[in-house]
């Protein structure tokens, strides 16, 4: 098929949407890669009282989590409007869609991983790092939508984790005004873990941003508060799974760090632009975890795989009418 009438892949469509939306929408970053300004009509940041620890520890309490404070039907409505809008996979919908099926082949093996009741479940099982080996390959793409997906699961509830500090573009994305974040909660210890913790407007999910940057940010995340912070959100909720967008692994040292307090690796590879010797090089830094899964982003695909798709749905009954 010639180049010029094959379909954008979902990350191009991505980006297009993303430049074409209002410049004040949360969800587009400057040039310079900085965060935009906070929103006055945002969510509010209400952490939840059961993430407190009494003592006032960074870890979560002791008894289980229950659900997010209520947010507004207009700020919900509001914000998985902009989901849509960037091209993303959207909790609320009522028909399936070709990247929402991706995503639901994606998640669950790593579900089934993460909150396995067996003797050979690994540590930190439910703590899973999505990283790539060089910048631009659609990472934080794939860490929100496999964070929104695995938030539509009737019992399990999602912590996002962005520590790409120099990005810092979940929080846009998902329409959370800046604030501290993890590397605040590992510089202070008068922080506690649920001064960090943001509510994104979408059932089951709870982000926390990276923070105020910091030159020593890889010795902070390799710090003994940072592991003791790893086990408690890991272990003191079994139907929690905690979602780490880090920065690739090519590109900075903070990658290789945190690849030792998961369980579970999402490594995305670009179609047709990131060699093996590339992703070779990335795993080798990567080996303080050794259960890695791989995604093959911004694939080519024929459009006649959604046409199939389409007509799958129809005979199996979903929109038609």
């Amino acid at each position: 098929m010639p180049p010029e009438q094959r379909r954008p892949d979902i990350v191009t469509r991505y980006a297009e949407r993303l430049k074409s939306l209002p410049v004040d929408l949360p969800g587009q970053l400057e040039p310079s890669g900085e965060a935009p300004p906070a929103r006055t009509d945002g969510p509010l940041h209400h952490p939840a009282e059961d993430d407190r620890r009494p003592s006032g520890g960074i870890g979560a309490a002791d008894r289980p989590a229950t659900e997010s404070p209520p947010t507004s039907h207009r700020e919900t409505a509001g914000h998985i409007g902009q989901l849509k809008a960037l091209g993303f996979v959207r909790p609320d919908a009522e028909e399936k869609t070709l990247l929402s099926e991706q995503f639901r082949l994606i998640k669950r093996p790593l579900i089934h991983k993460a909150l396995a009741r067996r003797p050979d479940r690994g540590s930190n099982a439910n703590m899973i790092m999505v990283t790539s080996a060089q910048p631009a390959e659609g990472k934080t793409f794939t860490a929100v939508n496999l964070a929104l997906s695995i938030a539509s699961e009737r019992d399990v509830r999602v912590l996002l984790i962005d520590t790409d500090v120099y990005s810092q573009s979940v929080a846009a994305i998902l329409g959370a005004p800046p604030g501290k974040g993890l590397l605040d909660l590992l510089l202070d210890e008068h922080l506690d873990f649920a001064d960090i913790l943001q509510h994104t407007g979408v059932p089951n999910l709870t982000l926390v941003s990276p923070g105020t940057r910091h030159p020593q940010a890889t010795e902070l995340l390799s710090s003994q508060r940072m592991v003791r912070l790893t086990q408690d959100i890991a272990s003191r909720y079994s139907d929690r799974i905690v979602i780490i967008d880090s920065p690739p692994v090519l590109a900075s040292t903070e990658a290789t760090v945190l690849a030792s307090h998961v369980g579970q690796i999402v490594m995305v590879v670009e179609h047709n632009r990131t060699g093996a010797r590339q992703v070779e090089r990335a795993l080798q830094l990567l080996d303080g975890c050794t259960d890695i899964s791989f995604v093959l982003n911004k694939v080519d695909a024929p459009s006649w795989n959604d046409n199939l798709y389409a007509k799958y749905q129809y005979h199996a009954g979903y929109g038609a009418k």
